[in-house]
């Protein structure tokens, strides 16, 4: 699905909001995004050239479980419990990004008055904390009610979310578009005496 393909690299916009936090962004966030790149490379490209190279394309193993094929196949012992952590390691991450995220983005919105005015409100260590708390009940109330409708809550936020995303880029896009052709204008416009 489309849809759940955009949304997977929607998290890449997570270093143009770090990059507001820096002191030099924009040496930061070309840095995030090489580092992101080169990690995709490794993880996914490497680790999936392992799989097919050890084991059959067409085998169901690969299917299931692309990465526990190829630990099998390299003998790996627990090779589950290791999968496991790996997976929940990877997902305690993705949670701390997304907070980060959306603390942030809730901040900046209050700033401009398009959000509580308590979300203003910084600690001592500039977190904006009331928001962090807002985003975590928020998120055990999603997870909460996709115990009760398992299927149902995710893929509408997945979609939901994968829909914004290409909205946004296409946004990002003609906006792009309309200033280079404004700029190209205004630039031609200017004589030289």
């Amino acid at each position: 699905r489309s849809l759940v393909a955009a949304f997977s690299f929607i998290g890449i916009e997570m270093a143009a909001i770090a990059s507001g936090e820096a002191d030099r962004p924009s040496r930061v966030v070309r840095k995030s995004i090489r580092v992101s790149a080169y990690t995709v490379l490794a993880v996914y490209v490497v680790a999936m050239a392992m799989t097919v190279t050890l084991a059959p394309w067409n085998s169901p193993a690969v299917a299931a479980s692309p990465f526990g094929t190829m630990m099998h196949a390299l003998h790996i012992p627990a090779t589950t419990t290791i999968i496991n952590v790996v997976v929940f390691t990877a997902l305690l991450s993705v949670l701390n990004s997304c907070l980060y995220s959306a603390s942030r983005i809730g901040y900046s919105l209050a700033l401009h008055h398009d959000a509580p005015r308590s979300w203003r409100k910084l600690s001592p260590n500039r977190v904006p904390a009331t928001v962090v708390v807002w985003t975590a009940v928020f998120s055990f109330g999603v997870a909460l009610s996709n115990t009760f409708a398992p299927g149902n809550v995710g893929l509408v936020l997945v979609d939901s979310s994968g829909a914004v995303g290409i909205m946004v880029w296409i946004g990002i896009a003609l906006s792009y578009l309309k200033d280079r052709k404004s700029t190209r204008l205004n630039s031609s416009h200017i004589t030289i005496s």
